[in-house]
């Protein structure tokens, strides 16, 4: 999906960012993909501290 693509490279350009999501319109197929896009790229555990 578009958006998952769009929100890994805003992941990689700004590793800091801990929370992604979307706007209205977006579901849970659209944040299922987002979740699989983003894990093994990088994607830190929640609460990790650099």
């Amino acid at each position: 999906m578009e958006l998952a693509a769009q929100c890994v490279a805003l992941r990689g350009a700004n590793p800091q960012i801990t929370v992604l999501g979307g706007c209205c319109g977006t579901n849970h197929d659209h944040i299922a993909a987002l979740a699989d896009a983003l894990t093994g790229a990088g994607a830190g555990a929640a609460g990790a501290r650099p």
